[in-house]
């Protein structure tokens, strides 16, 4: 008798903890009651964001997961400020689905911002484009609030449409805020590699270097900074004014900063036979 008690006694105290994690956790960590339990789904119930949750506070950088059954599995997001729509960050990733129709996982991770929110508040919407008409469709939509960090800007170089063209060294810098790292340098040259966002190349903004190209080391010392890249930077390059651009908008990514005076460019070691025209 005493065992059955204890064992009732037990259940009455974890459904009494639960009724008030409940009640008082979505308080603590966002508005909206259960929502911060609860994954935020599109209207067609094809695009399932499990975090963030609605109205948390967020610090850079931070991820968005979820699942989703679209078009090519390709997912589309954006980050908006609250206050005027700018768009803050935006990019593409794959939902890993096993077969044609069925759901797959996807992961996301927003790491910069194209400027600050004006008071913190932001809209994270996550959809697809639609294959008909290229629509926006499935999309979900999350209100966050970002944290006050110690952000530094970065500049990140790139070719612009009636700039670049009349002289292959002219690039243009496009600015990305993260929380202040101890390797700016290696950050900026991945931003690089990034290439221009959808609005960026909207707004006439290019580049000349191939995607998916990898550093493998990056040193700088004494003024000097050496960036080994893997072959992919080459990979059917053609053209004396491509070849420029190229080494142009590495350059003066690293020449940003104030301890970088020269730059050595390789390709898996090699120095002289790269890049060629």
């Amino acid at each position: 008798m005493k065992r059955i008690l204890s064992i009732v006694i037990k259940i009455v105290i974890a459904v009494a903890v639960f009724s008030l994690a409940v009640i008082y956790i979505p308080k603590l960590f966002g508005q909206g009651g259960l929502s911060i339990f609860t994954p935020r789904k599109s209207e067609s119930g094809n695009v399932v964001v499990r975090e963030p949750a609605a109205n948390s506070l967020k610090s850079l950088p931070f991820s968005v997961k979820g699942e989703a059954r679209v078009f090519e599995n390709m997912i589309a997001y954006e980050l908006r400020d609250a206050a005027d729509g700018f768009v803050l960050n935006e990019g593409n990733a794959y939902a890993n689905a096993p077969d044609v129709g069925q759901f797959g996982p996807f992961s996301i991770e927003i790491k910069s911002l194209r400027r600050l929110p004006m008071d913190g508040g932001v809209i994270l919407e996550v959809f697809n484009y639609s294959a008909k008409d290229g629509s926006r469709e499935n999309q979900v939509v999350i209100p966050l609030k970002l944290a006050k960090q110690d952000f530094q800007t970065l500049q990140v170089f790139f070719g612009k449409q009636g700039v670049s063209e009349a002289d292959c060294m002219t690039m243009a810098a496009v600015p990305r805020i993260v929380p202040r790292t101890s390797a700016p340098a290696r950050e900026s040259l991945e931003f690089l590699l990034e290439g221009p966002t959808r609005t960026e190349y909207d707004e006439g903004y290019y580049t000349n270097l191939n995607p998916d190209v990898k550093i493998q080391r990056l040193a700088i010392e004494n003024g000097l900074a050496e960036v080994d890249f893997d072959e992919t930077l080459e990979g059917s390059v053609g053209g004396s004014c491509r070849v420029t651009a190229i080494r142009s908008q590495i350059i003066q990514t690293l020449k940003q900063f104030p301890t970088v005076e020269n730059v050595i460019i390789s390709i898996d070691g090699r120095t002289e036979d790269i890049l060629q025209p």
